[in-house]
């Protein structure tokens, strides 16, 4: 595997900041198998994952949005 353990753990890192703890990277080409010559292999989380993430924020966004308006309306 090309990946050192520095890069491993950056990679969590950022998928579990972004994604929360439970993101899951999975790893394809050249990353997995050193005998692959594809050079332009990258990482991949799974678009419901992502989708599912900024719903979540759309709707939160969308709820605080209505709050602040609830708010400033019974003034």
């Amino acid at each position: 595997m090309r990946l050192n353990q520095h890069d491993i753990d950056v990679i969590k890192a950022a998928a579990a900041d972004i994604f929360g703890k439970e993101a899951v990277v999975r790893l394809f080409g050249s990353r997995v198998d050193d005998a692959a010559n594809a050079a332009n292999a990258g990482n991949l989380i799974p678009a419901a994952d992502v989708e599912a993430k900024f719903a979540a924020k759309r709707l939160a966004t969308r709820r605080r949005l209505e709050n602040k308006k609830e708010k400033a309306s019974s003034r």
